[in-house]
């Protein structure tokens, strides 16, 4: 059973997940952005002379195809990648214990 707080943090994860996905499609599509930075450049009495500069920003292709990747990793994630009371190896993978380390049952109870 998840939590709340397990629910918050995958909501978290998922909607992280669109985002980085989003932009990397964006990223790839249209390969950068521009815009415009307004510079106050003089000033004499009431008389105000500025300048607009124009910026280009590249974003490369691998740029949006790893953002495209690690979006879709989050998404196809089925459970929240922390929050491990404990691991174990006992059948040689490792498990995640949310509620702390799995009781022993091969030790005899007293």
């Amino acid at each position: 059973m998840k939590t709340q707080a397990g629910l918050d943090d995958m909501n978290r994860t998922k909607t992280f997940g669109i985002i980085l996905v989003i932009l990397g499609i964006l990223g790839a599509a249209y390969g950068g952005f521009s815009y415009t930075q307004k510079t106050k450049e003089a000033q004499i009495g009431p008389l105000s002379v500025s300048v607009k500069h124009k910026h280009l920003v590249n974003i490369p292709l691998w740029v949006g195809a790893g953002a495209i990747v690690v979006g879709g990793v989050l998404l196809l994630t089925r459970e929240d990648l922390g929050g491990c009371q404990a691991w174990s190896l006992q059948t040689g993978y490792a498990t995640c214990h949310k509620n702390g380390p799995e009781p022993d049952y091969r030790t005899a109870v007293a």
